[in-house]
């Protein structure tokens, strides 16, 4: 299966390289009979015609020539540029996308005819001169070729000259836009805030990459500082374990060290309080006595007693 899949990829290749010497083959031949044109090599245009025809590609490159000039007018001269572009896209991947926008390839040429043709409507009669010279010169009707007043007279006319280059100048604009796949609104607004930044005397003005790389920095921040909470919610260690419940220890109470592998000697018993002293020291023997005097029911002698016997 992916044998089948690089197979079919390696066709199409080919095929696209293909058309892309073609494309280029064909704006060379163009280029080069528009660059030699001589509207005496034409028949039609001049009785009896050059012979042999000073056109370098021969009289099928005089036909070829007139026949561009005609229909575009002076227009005619980006038709090998277009080409050219196509063919490029066949070759490179970065310019791939040109083959899929062909469509406004075309509409940049159909506006280009119409903005020459509103060059020659009524004028001065110097610039009449000038252009009825260029236009005999490639045997066209018009600056804008047989296209470019056929769109304004069918067209164009009910929004008059102004309104009609208005909507020329939009459509190049547009067509331009995706030919060079050029973004217009980051560059306007990294030019404005490059202005404004020079105008308040701040800090330079980061680029657009450098701001979408900032706003990125703050939601992975977020991000991170929900995740914390989470985790802390949780009640889970950073090692995915339970967090033990913290103990409180009394440092002022000072705290034996135990060696390794030996025993931990008891605590020595705190040392009993000295007896108060009473005045009097009474011997042993009296409070033996008198102790006994008790159990027996006698009356204890007292010291005089002692004495006297």
């Amino acid at each position: 299966m992916a044998r089948k899949a690089s197979a079919e990829a390696s066709s199409a290749h080919s095929i696209s390289d293909i058309v892309g010497v073609v494309l280029l083959a064909a704006a060379l031949l163009l280029l080069v009979a528009q660059f030699s044109f001589d509207r005496n090599d034409l028949s039609n245009l001049r009785n009896p015609p050059n012979h042999p025809a000073h056109n370098w590609i021969g009289p099928i490159g005089a036909q070829l020539a007139y026949a561009s000039f005609f229909a575009c007018g002076f227009s005619a001269y980006m038709l090998p540029v277009l080409l050219g572009g196509f063919a490029l896209g066949c070759w490179f991947d970065v310019l791939a996308y040109l083959k899929r926008r062909w469509p406004w390839a075309v509409v940049l040429l159909l506006s280009c005819m119409g903005w020459l043709h509103l060059l020659d409507l009524p004028h001065s009669a110097t610039r009449a001169s000038l252009l009825t010279n260029a236009t005999h010169g490639i045997g066209t009707p018009c600056v804008g070729g047989f296209i470019g007043m056929a769109l304004y007279e069918d067209f164009f006319w009910m929004v008059g000259p102004i309104g009609a280059a208005i909507v020329y100048g939009a459509l190049d604009v547009i067509s331009l836009l995706f030919l060079c796949n050029f973004q217009l609104g980051p560059w306007l607004r990294a030019i404005w805030t490059r202005g404004k930044g020079r105008a308040t005397a701040t800090t330079p003005v980061a680029t657009v990459e450098e701001q979408v790389l900032e706003r990125r920095a703050r939601e992975l921040k977020k991000q991170a500082r929900q995740l914390q909470e989470e985790v802390e919610r949780s009640g889970l260690g950073a090692d995915g374990k339970p967090v033990p419940e913290p103990t409180v220890r009394d440092l002022s109470v000072p705290q034996a060290k135990a060696s390794k592998g030996k025993r931990i000697a008891p605590p020595e018993p705190p040392p009993e309080p000295a007896p108060a002293d009473l005045g009097e020291v009474i011997p042993a023997r009296e409070v033996a006595a008198a102790t006994s005097a008790d159990i027996l029911g006698k009356k204890p002698a007292t010291t005089s007693d002692h004495s006297e016997s």
